[in-house]
C-alpha cells in the first residue's frame, strides 16, 4: 500500500512528530510505503532520508488566514496561496506517480492539497482532525460541507476533537477518533520521588495565553510560604513573535510577586522529555487541549499531572487515579492541589507509577500505528 503524506511544518511540533513515527511505523510493520509531502526543507525530510522513507520539499502555502490581525492579511494569504498552487500541483505531478498511490493521508485539518489531490485523481483521503478553534481563521460553511462530502474518513485525536467537528458539520459518521502515539523511547521514566526537601514542578509547551501560565503563576502565589518555600517550577517553552507581550507580562508578574527565586522560563529544550526524570509533578495548565502530547510525555515520565479539568485532558487521565484535576481557570483550587502533593509525598509515587501505566496501555506509538493501519485498510478495500 502506497500513502501519500501531506506536512505542514517540521519536528519543532506535535503534528510533525507523531506523523513522522507513524510512518516509520507503518513502513517498517505494515509494509506501507510513505511518501511524505513537506511545504519546505525541514527537519522532517533530514529525518526521512534516515529512515529511508520517501519524501519531497515542495513549497506551498498553507490554507491561515487570521481575520484578527492585520486587514491586508487575508488579501496577501490569497495571492500567496493561488501562486504556490500553482507551482505545487505542477511539481508534485513530477516527483509522484499518482497511478501508483493507494491512499493520501493530510497531517492536519488546516491544509487542504491533499483534498484537492485526493478530488483530481480519483484516490480517497483520510483527513486528520488536530485542532480546536481553526474554523473562525481557516474554512467557511460551504468548505466544510465539501470537506465531509468529499472525504473518505477523518482521524480525530481525541472524541472532545470529535464532537466539536461533528457540530461544524462533519459528518461524525466519518470520523474516527484515534488517538496519538508517543514514542517513549527518550523519555526517561522516575526513579526517585522527592521524599522530602524540594518538590520540583515542571511545565512544558508554546508560551501563549491559550496554556494560561499566568493562572499557574497566580496559585504559585497563593501558597502559603511554608509551603512555597519548598517548591521550584521550571517552565520550557517559548513565545512566537505574536505572544511575546504575553511572555514579558508574565516575566513582570513573576518579578512583582516577588517568584523569582521559585518560577523559572528555561526556554525552548529539544531534549524535554530526556529531562522530565528530574521533576516530582507537572502543570498541564491548557484551556483547551486537542490531545495533550506533553500530557502523555509526563505520563510516560512517571510523573504525578495536575490538570485543568477542560479540553481533552479528561480522556488521558483519571481524577486521583492517575492524575489531579482543578476547576479550569481556578488559581485557588491549582494552589491547594500543589499543596496536596507537597505535604502528601507519597501521593506523588502513587499517581506518577499509575500514570506511567495507563500511558502504556493507551498512548504507545505502536498501537496508534496499528489503529491508523486498519482505517487505511478499511478505506482502501472499500474504494475497490
Amino acid at each position: 500500500m502506497k500513502v501519500l503524506m501531506i506536512m505542514h511544518d517540521d519536528d519543532t511540533y506535535g503534528a510533525p512528530k507523531s506523523m513522522l513515527k507513524l510512518a516509520e511505523l507503518l513502513q517498517k510493520k505494515y509494509h506501507v510505503h510513505p511518501i511524505i509531502i513537506t511545504p519546505k526543507a525541514n527537519k522532517v525530510n533530514t529525518t526521512c532520508d534516515d529512515l529511508q522513507i520517501e519524501n519531497y520539499a515542495i513549497r506551498n502555502w498553507r490554507y491561515y488566514v487570521n481575520r484578527n490581525r492585520y486587514f491586508f492579511e487575508p488579501f496577501v494569504n490569497f495571492v500567496l496561496n493561488k501562486y504556490f498552487d500553482l507551482t505545487f500541483y505542477k511539481k508534485i505531478a513530477k516527483e509522484v506517480d499518482f497511478s501508483t498511490v493507494d491512499l493520501i493521508h493530510s497531517a492536519v485539518s488546516v491544509v487542504s492539497h491533499g483534498h484537492e489531490l485526493s478530488k483530481k485523481y480519483h484516490i480517497p483521503h483520510i483527513w486528520h482532525l488536530r485542532e480546536l478553534d481553526p474554523y473562525q481563521y481557516y474554512f467557511t460553511k460551504e468548505q466544510i460541507r465539501e470537506m465531509s462530502e468529499n472525504t473518505a474518513k477523518f482521524i480525530a485525536i481525541s472524541e472532545v476533537v470529535k464532537q466539536y467537528w461533528s457540530e461544524l458539520g462533519i459528518d461524525p459518521q466519518k470520523i474516527t477518533t484515534i488517538y496519538n502515539g508517543i514514542d517513549s523511547q527518550n523519555i526517561i521514566p522516575k526513579k526517585r520521588y522527592a521524599d522530602d526537601g524540594i518538590l520540583k514542578i515542571v511545565l512544558t509547551g508554546r508560551i501563549n495565553p491559550g496554556k494560561q501560565i499566568d493562572i499557574v503563576i497566580k496559585a504559585i502565589s497563593l501558597l502559603e510560604e511554608e509551603v512555597r518555600q519548598y517548591i521550584h517550577l521550571d517552565i520550557y517553552g517559548t513565545a512566537t513573535k505574536m505572544y511575546q507581550g504575553y511572555y514579558e507580562a508574565l516575566l513582570v508578574s513573576i518579578d512583582r510577586l516577588s517568584l523569582n527565586s521559585v518560577i523559572t522560563f528555561k526556554g525552548f529544550a529539544s531534549n524535554v522529555p530526556e529531562v522530565l526524570q528530574k521533576y516530582d509533578v507537572a502543570i498541564m495548565s491548557s484551556k483547551a487541549e486537542a490531545f495533550g502530547r506533553t500530557t502523555v510525555e509526563y505520563m510516560f515520565a512517571g510523573l504525578a499531572v495536575v490538570a485543568s479539568n477542560s479540553g481533552a485532558n479528561q480522556e488521558l487521565i483519571s481524577d486521583k487515579v492517575d492524575g489531579l484535576f482543578y476547576q479550569n481557570d481556578d488559581s485557588r483550587e491549582l494552589a491547594s492541589k500543589i499543596a496536596f502533593l507537597y505535604k502528601n509525598r507519597a501521593e506523588i509515587q502513587s499517581l506518577g507509577e499509575q500514570a506511567k501505566l495507563t500511558a502504556e496501555k493507551k498512548f504507545t506509538a505502536d498501537k496508534n500505528a496499528k489503529n491508523v493501519f486498519r482505517l487505511y485498510e478499511e478505506v482502501v478495500l472499500n474504494n475497490d
